[in-house]
C-alpha cells in the first residue's frame, strides 16, 4: 500500500495521479509492482504512528476508518 497525505493530494482532483507519480519505473526499486493508494485526508498518520507506541490495536482501528481509498 502507498498513503499519501498533504494538500495537493487531498485537495487535488487529480490525487491518484498525483501519488501513482511516486511509483517509479526502476526495475532495481523494492517496491510493490502495484500498491493500494490511500489518501489521508484526515492528517490522522502521523497521530496513529505515536498511538501505535501505546496501543497499536486502536491505531490500526484508526486507520481503516479514516484513510480513504484513492
Amino acid at each position: 500500500a502507498l498513503i499519501g497525505a498533504g494538500g495537493p493530494l487531498v485537495f487535488s482532483p487529480n490525487g491518484r495521479e498525483i501519488l501513482r507519480g511516486a511509483l517509479r519505473d526502476d526495475p532495481s526499486a523494492l517496491m510493490p509492482e502495484a500498491p493500494a493508494l490511500y489518501c489521508d485526508r484526515e492528517y490522522l498518520l502521523f497521530a496513529a504512528g505515536l498511538l501505535a507506541q501505546a496501543d497499536p490495536g486502536a491505531a490500526l482501528r484508526i486507520m481503516k476508518k479514516h484513510i480513504a481509498p484513492l
